[in-house]
This record gives C-alpha cells, sequence and structure tokens, in this order.
C-alpha cells in the first residue's frame, strides 16, 4: 500500500491506473487504515471505491443503532464492535468525503454528531476540497449548532463550512449568530459570506454588539464584518483604537483591522500613534543618528 501511494502522490495518472486495485481491499471485511490513506491520497481519482465505502459506512452505522435509532450515541447496541466499528465507519465516511462527496453529504446528514473525522473532512480540514452544498445537510448543521455544550472545534468546523457555502446557507443566519460567542474569529466573516440582503441591518447590529463587547479576539473580525456589510467604520475604528492600547496587540492589531479601503485610510492616524509610542507624530520631529539630530521629513 506504501508503494501505491507513493505513486499516487508523484503521478497524476497513478490513481486511474490502479483505481481497480484500490477498489477491491475497500471491499473486504475489515480494510487497514492504509487502505482508506491510500483512497483519500488519490481523492475523487478513486471513486470507483466510493459504493465500497458507502457500505462501510452504512454497514457500521446501522450496527450503531440496533436496538437504539438513528439518533442513539456513540458506541454498538448489542455487539461485540462498539467503538471500533463507530471508528471505523468514522474513517470510511471522512474517506469518502474525499472519494465520492456527493455520495457522502446524506450519511453525513444522518450521522454528524458521531462522525468527527467526516465532518473535519467535510469542513476542509484534511487537505481536501469543502463539501458540496446538501440541503439535509445544512439542515443537520443547524440542528447541530442548536445544540447545548458543543466543543469549541466542533462549532468552528460548522461555521466555516457555512461560511464556504455563501448564500446557499442563508437559513443558517440564526445558528450563526449563535455561535458568534464561540467562533468569534470565524463566524462575521462567514455571516458576511451567506448574509441576504434583506437581514444585513439586523446581522450588523449583531455584530456591532461583538465588536463592542465580545470576546477580545474576534472584535476586529466583528468590526469589519460590520463594515463590509453596510459601509460603517466607526466599530472598526473603535476596535482598531482599542487594540493599539497596552496589551491591545499594538500596529499589527491596527493593520489587520484595518484591511483594506477607506476603513484602512481613516485607521492611519491611530497607526501613527501607536508608532510613535502613543503620542501624535510631529511633522519635522528629528530622531538621533549619533550624537547628532537631523530632521524628518513627514511622508504623509
Amino acid at each position: 500500500m506504501s508503494a501505491a501511494e507513493t505513486a499516487c502522490r508523484l503521478s497524476r495518472g497513478a490513481p486511474e491506473r490502479l483505481a481497480g486495485a484500490m477498489a477491491a481491499p475497500a471491499d473486504g471485511p475489515a480494510p487497514a487504515f492504509a487502505v482508506f490513506s491510500l483512497l483519500a491520497t488519490a481523492g475523487a481519482r478513486a471513486g470507483a471505491a466510493g459504493p465500497a465505502l458507502a457500505r462501510l459506512a452504512e454497514g457500521a452505522a446501522r450496527s450503531e443503532g440496533a436496538g437504539e435509532g438513528e439518533d442513539a450515541g456513540e458506541g454498538c447496541a448489542g455487539g461485540t464492535g462498539g467503538a471500533a466499528d463507530s471508528d471505523g465507519a468514522d474513517l470510511a465516511l471522512a474517506t469518502l468525503v474525499v472519494v465520492a462527496p456527493g455520495r457522502a453529504a446524506p450519511l453525513l446528514a444522518r450521522h454528524l454528531s458521531r462522525r468527527p473525522r467526516a465532518r473535519a473532512a467535510a469542513c476542509g480540514f484534511l487537505n481536501g476540497p469543502v463539501i458540496p452544498f446538501d440541503p439535509a445537510l445544512l439542515d443537520a448543521v443547524r440542528a447541530r449548532l442548536a445544540t447545548d455544550g458543543l466543543e469549541a472545534d466542533e462549532v468552528l468546523q460548522l461555521v466555516l463550512l457555512l461560511g464556504a457555502w455563501g448564500s446557499r446557507a442563508a437559513a443558517a443566519l440564526p445558528e450563526l449568530r449563535g455561535a458568534l460567542p464561540v467562533a468569534p474569529r470565524a463566524a462575521p466573516e462567514a455571516l458576511v459570506a451567506l448574509c441576504p440582503p434583506e437581514h444585513r441591518a439586523a446581522t450588523a447590529e449583531v455584530l456591532t454588539v461583538a465588536a463592542r463587547t465580545g470576546p477580545q479576539e474576534g472584535r476586529l473580525a466583528a468590526a469589519r464584518a460590520v463594515r463590509e456589510l453596510t459601509g460603517e467604520s466607526a466599530p472598526l475604528l473603535a476596535a482598531v483604537a482599542a487594540g493599539l492600547v497596552p496589551g491591545g496587540g499594538g500596529r499589527g492589531v491596527a493593520r489587520r483591522g484595518a484591511g483594506p479601503g477607506r476603513g484602512r485610510t481613516a485607521a492611519r492616524p491611530a497607526v501613527r500613534a501607536q508608532r510613535h509610542g502613543g503620542r501624535a507624530h510631529q511633522p519635522g520631529a528629528g530622531r538621533r543618528c549619533g550624537d547628532r539630530r537631523r530632521p524628518v521629513a513627514d511622508h504623509r
């Protein structure tokens, strides 16, 4: 398997030539991890293995749900596979996301809460593209975000997925707003990506509050999102100024927050003040050069 994986990495034509050989091990009773790794490396070019991967993911899922229903927790009821079955299904589905995302989407929608590896793959975390938009998967993502007590990593993954889907995921606007405190850096950009015009004002109000009182690490992102949605730069300037106080991140924070356009132009005085130790820059002020002082031209 290692030789085949190396061939797939080095030759674009190798996956097509090896497609049949790669599909056969995946159809076995218990494929080794190396098989999944090889298929994931080949990506869509290993599409012939899609049906086998789907059977593995779906078969283990049925074993998990026996006697407990589809929404049962992790594990296998009444069987001996237990966590091993669940891990195998997760690995098979994660590989299927890369190999045949269209086939993977409905499976992931049904088992989103129990497939962390597949969820990460769907969000582009395993060096693959984000899974294409799917209405059933969108519903599952919304339901998952509405669940209390999610880990921050999972919330971040789902937020990034919604942002990648853009306006097609506009129905998830309420859940995405609710994710702001947990994913303060990623959620604002995602909101800009999917917010329809008729909801921009209300979304900007939520983001303005986040820019003022939300988690510190997300205030610049929220302020920039307000500017993207409405053109209003006041929250951005306030966030930039706050970043220039001692411990606030300094000039780098100001530049990242300002970004391109008029917001950056308006933020320049604050950046200059930080550059000169918090004092306004005086035209013609000197700087030491050895034991002499020489005037410095102001190039503003």
